[in-house]
């Protein structure tokens, strides 16, 4: 999401509260969630995607069609940078990043 946020020159708003776990990593996590590993380690994985707000619907209608049910976890905004809540209050999770398959 960073490298999209980047190359863009836009911010996004992630809800921690919506991004999908597996049952295995709620079980790991059983009283408190370890946000920074969940976003940044392990071998979950989901496809991450951006779509204009005037093609959400549309989006939903087509993958209902193909019986997959996308999650929306955030918000695409206009200041820079990576913002994180959850359930809605600032949560500050900093330095969480994952595999860079891009660096030399």
């Amino acid at each position: 999401l960073e490298r999209i946020l980047t190359a863009s020159g836009i911010g996004a708003r992630l809800e921690l509260a919506d991004v999908p776990l597996s049952a295995a990593a709620r079980a790991a996590f059983r009283s408190e969630i370890d946000w920074k590993r969940v976003l940044a380690a392990g071998d979950d994985y989901e496809l991450l995607f951006t779509v204009p707000a005037e093609h959400a619907a549309a989006m939903e209608k087509r993958f209902l069609e193909l019986d997959c049910s996308p999650t929306q976890i955030g918000y695409i905004e206009k200041q820079p940078g990576l913002r994180y809540t959850l359930h809605g209050a600032p949560y500050a999770l900093n330095g969480a990043q994952g595999y860079d398959h891009f660096a030399v």
